[in-house]
């Protein structure tokens, strides 16, 4: 499946194109696009700089001394700008382009390498659905979560963080949760009036798994 994941994926680890245009939507959409790419770039162990459109210094045809691949992001809104950047040599730089859909659409023509930031709802979706690490959130739980969070796309990332917590191996989720509490904190009281080394690992435990509850439930 081509989606815009399997395009970043693909350029940063060794596609041949200059650079890569993503089109602006709005701010939201493209802080998503900005954070995935960092995520991706993360993951095959490659930095991520973020440059200003002002910064001439990178558009010189100096290439890195040591040929080490980077991510580049940076916007415009000018076409001779994008023309520039097209003029460089260094291979070592991969650049993501952010700029108006006049442009992207001028550049695109007969190239099916630029992301379509108009598919984010997709790639969301392509995201959750593809990480393992994620594998253990429900059908339903994902499609609450990306319902909810198609309006707020910039908070993606944050949000997936929450919902990886929240199905984390030691969250209790199966019980009177509001019950469970009032026992644990029986448990603690009778623990700290009977207190001896011997239980100081298991009162431990209690009051952890009470602050869990509480985290996640209030």
């Amino acid at each position: 499946m081509n989606n815009n994941i399997n395009k970043i994926k693909n350029y940063i680890s060794g596609g041949e194109e200059k650079i890569v245009l993503v089109n602006i939507v709005n701010e939201k959409v493209s802080l998503f696009y900005k954070l995935l790419i960092q995520k991706i770039s993360n993951d095959n162990k490659i930095r991520t700089n973020y440059v200003e459109d002002s910064n001439e210094s990178f558009s010189k045809n100096a290439t890195d001394l040591f040929l080490e691949r980077q991510t580049y992001i940076l916007e415009t809104t000018t076409q001779s700008k994008v023309e520039k950047i097209q003029l460089l040599k260094d291979e070592s730089k991969k650049i993501f382009l952010f700029v108006p859909y006049s442009i992207f659409k001028k550049n695109s023509s007969g190239s099916d390498k630029n992301i379509n930031a108009y598919d984010f709802k997709k790639d969301m979706s392509a995201y959750i659905n593809e990480r393992p690490d994620l594998k253990k959130i429900s059908s339903e739980d994902k499609f609450r979560f990306l319902e909810t969070l198609k309006e707020m796309p910039h908070l993606f990332f944050s949000e997936i963080d929450k919902i990886r917590i929240n199905y984390a191996d030691n969250y209790i989720n199966n019980v009177d949760d509001v019950s469970l509490i009032g026992q644990l904190r029986q448990g603690v009281y009778k623990m700290k009036r009977n207190f001896s080394i011997k239980e100081l690992s298991s009162l431990y435990n209690l009051i952890k798994k009470e602050i869990i509850l509480k985290k996640f439930n209030f």
